[in-house]
């Protein structure tokens, strides 16, 4: 049983602003896919949704133009200094983190699945 994280809501960093974001990732659902048409078994897909999990941690604030150049030269965010309690780096803050988990979801078997197929299942 494969459990996907889904992502619906982005939290800013001031915690007073919530908007939806559009997660295009659907790299698990294609893996599911593959994997149910080799499993003798059914594959499932738990959606699962943290509520709280951006209030624990921050990353020191740098410039949106400096990550983005960050990002292009190296193929990743390297600047990622997550800091929480105590401005310590890696404490997490105490907060109440809560997890909802959805019904599970059976992933056709598709041996090599077409973006139609991954978007009809995600």
């Amino acid at each position: 049983m494969f459990v996907c994280h889904v992502c619906l809501l982005c939290v800013c960093v001031n915690f007073k602003s919530i908007s939806s974001c559009n997660c295009s990732i659907r790299g698990f659902v294609k893996l599911a896919m593959e994997h149910a048409a080799t499993s003798k078994e059914a594959v499932k897909l738990v959606p699962v949704f943290p509520f709280n999990e951006s209030r624990i941690l921050d990353n020191i604030p740098t410039p949106y133009s400096f990550q983005r150049f960050c990002t292009k030269m190296f193929q990743a965010n390297i600047v990622y200094f997550p800091y929480g309690r105590f401005y310590i780096p890696g404490l997490p803050r105490p907060e109440e983190i809560t997890v909802v988990f959805g019904e599970p979801v059976i992933v056709p078997a598709k041996k090599r699945p077409t973006y139609e197929q991954v978007d009809l299942v995600y």
